[in-house]
């Protein structure tokens, strides 16, 4: 989720960041809005998300997951 947002935002710098002009269709400037007013208004649970980023390892990852097993679902 944190990822789709960053994504969303940087698109309204596109032109400074690059010198080019881009025309989004009106629908998706739309969308654009709608989904950070929804995601930045939305109330959150500050205990929680501190004690998720306090749960991070050094390299970024959590110490109760596997990351070496590639079976997807099932």
């Amino acid at each position: 989720m944190v990822l789709t947002l960053i994504t969303i935002n940087n698109c309204d710098n596109f032109e400074e960041r690059f010198g080019l002009d881009v025309q989004y269709p009106s629908d998706l400037v739309q969308f654009h809005n709608n989904v950070l007013e929804y995601y930045v208004n939305e109330e959150r649970d500050d205990t929680n998300i501190e004690q998720l980023l306090q749960s991070f390892q050094e390299d970024v990852s959590w110490s109760t997951i596997d990351y070496i097993i590639k079976v997807r679902g099932g």
